[in-house]
C-alpha cells in the first residue's frame, strides 16, 4: 500500500474493539485514527472531524445503529469512505443487502484476527469488493 491509511473503528463490544485496534495497526500503513463502542458518538466525531477515515471497519450487531443503518448512513454523507462489516451472524440475504448498500467487503468477526482484514484491504486498494468466503 503506497500511503498511509486511516481508519475508524465501531464495535459494541470492548474487547472486540482493541483487538481490531491492534488487528489494523499491524498492517503496514494502517493507522486507527479513532474508534468507538457506540455508533453515536462515532458519528459526533465523524461530523466534527477534519479528518475523515479512509475505512471503516463496523460491527454488524450493535445497539443504537446496527452495522446495515451505519453503512446506509455512510453512504448517503461520506460514499468515498469504504466499509468494512464485520459479523458472525449474517445470512446470505444480509451479505446481499450489506454489497447492495454499498459495504466493500465483508468478513466474519473470528476470522478478522487470522489474515482476512489484510486480504479485504489489498481487495479495496483494488476497487474490489471482498466477501469472507
Amino acid at each position: 500500500m503506497a500511503h498511509s491509511i486511516a481508519f475508524a473503528i465501531v464495535d459494541d463490544n470492548s474487547r472486540d474493539l482493541q483487538r481490531l485496534c491492534h488487528s489494523v495497526e499491524a498492517i503496514n500503513g494502517c493507522t486507527v485514527i479513532y474508534s468507538h463502542t457506540s455508533p453515536n458518538q462515532f458519528f459526533q466525531q465523524l461530523v466534527s472531524t477534519h479528518q475523515l477515515p479512509d475505512v471503516v471497519i463496523t460491527d454488524c450487531q450493535m445497539p443504537e445503529i446496527d452495522g446495515m443503518g451505519l453503512t446506509r448512513l455512510l453512504q448517503l454523507w461520506h460514499p468515498e469512505i469504504k466499509i468494512i462489516v464485520a459479523s458472525g451472524l449474517l445470512t446470505e440475504p444480509d451479505v446481499a443487502e450489506l454489497m447492495d448498500i454499498g459495504a466493500s467487503a465483508i468478513i466474519a468477526k473470528g476470522l478478522l484476527y487470522t489474515g482476512n482484514l489484510p486480504k479485504a484491504m489489498e481487495a479495496i486498494a483494488h476497487q474490489q469488493i471482498f466477501i469472507d468466503p
